[in-house]
């Protein structure tokens, strides 16, 4: 660990490593606190009308592209929020095992958009009674997000903690992104189908450059790029 002196202390300098090493642990302790009561919303009740089938159920590293979503947050942790609406059912049948690990909400009006989907997540979640710090919203088109991705969106969460975290789109925000509990209502009074993105451009935020998984899918040629 460090020298000692000839009373048997340790030096001062061996001192500050352990004080650093504390530190470090404190602030690992606190962020994975954070985390833990985080919830996260995964966006897949639209209808893929130019991707020509339901791309929800489009092959994805021999899964499902919203299973591989789906499995991304399980392994990190979180019982998503999963938002179905066009072909729910047909989804459901094919991905029956995974979503039993979720919560799925049914996008009754899925047609309105984005918003609509986001909306409804966020009444189940609140009627759930479930203690949240935020949300993280992900797509289910989404699939070149990664788990260090996520975690680079967690450490900015902390390093920013009243600060929207989003994605970086060439200087504007997008999803995946982080919302605190303070912009929980903004989310929920959306509407439309551009999503989060102006609620994101009319609040205090960080953009994070998570490269490839801002790519979405919205023909089958998408996914072979």
């Amino acid at each position: 660990m460090g020298s000692k002196s000839k009373k048997g202390a340790y030096s001062t300098p061996c001192w500050l490593s352990i004080i650093g090493l504390v530190a470090s642990c404190i602030k690992f302790l606190h962020l994975e606190k954070r985390l833990k009561n985080a919830q996260v919303i995964i966006l897949a009740a639209g209808e893929a009308k130019r991707f020509g089938s339901p791309k929800q159920l489009a092959s994805f590293k021999d899964v499902s592209m919203l299973e591989y979503v789906i499995r991304l947050a399980l392994a990190e942790g979180y019982r998503p929020w999963v938002a179905l609406g066009a072909n729910r059912e047909l989804i459901q049948r094919n991905c029956s095992e995974v979503l039993t690990k979720t919560n799925v909400v049914d996008v009754v009006y899925w047609k309105r958009g984005l918003s609509e989907s986001i909306g409804k997540a966020l009444n189940e979640l609140v009627n759930s009674g479930r203690v949240t710090d935020g949300v993280l919203i992900l797509l289910g088109d989404q699939p070149w997000l990664t788990k260090e991705h996520i975690m680079m969106m967690r450490e900015q969460a902390e390093r920013s903690p009243e600060k929207i975290v989003a994605a970086d789109y060439g200087g504007w925000g997008g999803v995946p992104a982080y919302f605190p509990n303070r912009y929980l209502d903004g989310l929920a009074c959306l509407e439309g189908d551009g999503g989060a993105k102006q609620l994101i451009a009319d609040c205090p935020h960080v953009l994070v450059d998570v490269g490839d998984a801002v790519r979405d899918v919205d023909y089958p040629d998408d996914l072979r790029v």
